[in-house]
């Protein structure tokens, strides 16, 4: 199975294969605490859970135009995407969980900002 992360940024991907698996948890876990803190996001408590936290973040800011057509405000947007990061680095011993948690770290931060962090050079 492909994942987001494979699908849209296939060199992104490429690279994070290249990462040793332990690296790639922490590389990921860095990652997105930093987009949530970018997003103005307080990182919860341990024993929290992430994924309600993160759903209910996800259900912020929601408006519907006159055409019925949904959309979410965009720094509502971009802290969801930050919360899905955490939550999805908290499992970062998979690789569909490190992918998610990359691919929406870049969600939230953008790809020139990641590829930054990272230390990647723009292809």
């Amino acid at each position: 199975m492909t994942t987001r992360l494979e699908q849209q940024y296939p060199r992104v991907a490429a690279w994070l294969r290249t990462v040793p698996q332990g690296q790639q948890a922490e590389l990921v876990r860095r990652l997105a605490l930093h987009a949530a803190r970018s997003a103005g996001l307080a990182v919860p408590d341990e024993g929290t859970d992430l994924v309600e936290w993160s759903a209910a973040l996800d259900e912020r800011g929601w408006t519907q135009d006159d055409d019925g057509d949904w959309s979410q405000a965009p720094s509502d947007f971009v802290r969801a995407r930050a919360a899905s990061a955490v939550r999805h680095a908290a499992g970062a011993t998979s690789a569909t969980n490190t992918d998610e948690s990359l691919y929406e770290s870049i969600a939230a931060l953008g790809i020139d900002a990641v590829r930054a962090e990272l230390g990647l050079a723009a292809p």
